[in-house]
């Protein structure tokens, strides 16, 4: 099949066998968020809510965390976006 399509035998290999079934994560998918045990300060989260409201609701919510949790979990609890995650 190598030579008849003149392709690499690696290429031919890979079509031959089954996928890995494993899918393609981003990082969000895989960040896990611990919680904080106190260490933000209210007084800075309200110096983050007057120039970036939305950081500062997520830091809020970081704070109340009990448990890790993955950020995508988080982002959907909060009803934030990836953007926000990634500029905190």
């Amino acid at each position: 099949m190598a030579a008849y399509y003149c392709c690499p035998i690696e290429t031919v290999i890979r079509s031959l066998l089954p996928a890995s079934g494993a899918e393609s994560r981003s990082w969000m998918e895989e960040a896990i968020v611990c919680p904080t045990s106190g260490r933000i300060a209210s007084e800075e989260i309200e110096k983050l809510r007057r120039r970036a409201p939305r950081q500062a609701e997520l830091l809020e919510a970081i704070k109340r965390l009990e448990q890790p949790v993955r950020a995508a979990d988080l982002l959907r609890q909060t009803a934030l976006d990836n953007q926000t995650c990634a500029r905190s």
